[in-house]
């Protein structure tokens, strides 16, 4: 794409990019949701709450319930919405949509996948906060999603 509006002509790079969701889920004893998981970026595992792609017409809501349950096995009755925001304006411009899930409760095994596996990780809301803190949870829409949800729940 060619930034016709900078004072020398310049080429600017941009990758076209579904939206995303992430869902901060806490439990009924008040225990956030979270999964530890390798990603390839940093080539770490991170710790994070759960989401991913939205699906073609599928309402970000309703992945971010669907993310929840593939990756922890945990289950919620709804998803309310914290923000809305573009992960990186200056070279993609999709969205990710950040949600609150209250009352989540376990009703089956994560999805084992050979593209992502999860371990799940429960962390009570001070010791979440403490995590945030020292930077044990460095995925920048993590800490978003979680300070939101922390602020929130």
């Amino acid at each position: 794409m060619l930034d016709e509006g900078a004072a020398e002509p310049r080429l600017a790079v941009t990758i076209a990019l579904k939206d995303w969701c992430v869902v901060a889920a806490i439990t009924n004893e008040g225990e956030l949701v979270l999964v530890e998981q390798h990603r390839h970026g940093v080539d770490a595992l991170t710790l994070e709450p759960a989401g991913g792609i939205i699906d073609d017409g599928e309402p970000p809501a309703a992945a971010a319930l669907r993310e929840l349950l593939e990756e922890t096995g945990y289950s919620a009755d709804s998803a309310e919405l914290l923000l809305t925001v573009h992960p990186n304006p200056a070279l993609s411009d999709n969205r990710a949509f950040l949600f609150l899930a209250r009352d989540a409760r376990k009703i089956a095994d994560p999805e084992e996948r050979a593209d992502e596996r999860t371990r799940v990780v429960l962390l009570d809301r001070a010791k979440a906060a403490d995590t945030l803190r020292t930077g044990g949870i460095t995925h920048a829409l993590a800490v978003l999603t979680l300070l939101l949800a922390l602020e929130r729940a």
